[in-house]
């Protein structure tokens, strides 16, 4: 995450929302509904432009919102989380890597995953 984009930890839900809509904006493509981009889960293209896209939220700083800092989060509440779901709708995100990686993997090395584990596959680092 760049020094730039990190939050301030006095940041409200609010303040985090509007900073993510502006952001959003400024930095992913937006998905045109009539001629969503193709996710193959069988084609190299699908997944180097997830990667992309991650690096993309990573530099922004809206990678890892609820992870804790210590391995590359935010270290900040669910609801926030929430509030940048919603503001990300009707645009391009990295979910083919989210989904298994981030929401069953991640979570799971978190919950249960030795301190070398932790930091070897969850930090940014």
């Amino acid at each position: 995450m760049t020094e730039t984009a990190s939050t301030d930890a006095h940041e409200s839900v609010e303040e985090f929302s509007l900073r993510a809509r502006k952001w959003l904006a400024e930095n992913m493509p937006r998905i045109d509904r009539e001629r969503p981009p193709p996710t193959r889960l069988d084609q190299d293209a699908s997944w180097q432009r997830a990667r992309e896209l991650q690096k993309r939220l990573y530099a922004g700083g809206f990678a890892g919102i609820c992870f804790p800092t210590e391995y590359g989060g935010l270290g900040l509440t669910m609801e926030y989380q929430k509030v940048f779901n919603a503001e990300s709708s009707g645009y391009e995100m990295p979910l083919i890597l989210n989904i298994p990686s981030f929401t069953i993997c991640c979570a799971t090395l978190l919950d249960i995953g030795s301190e070398e584990q932790k930091r070897s596959h969850i930090s940014a680092a």
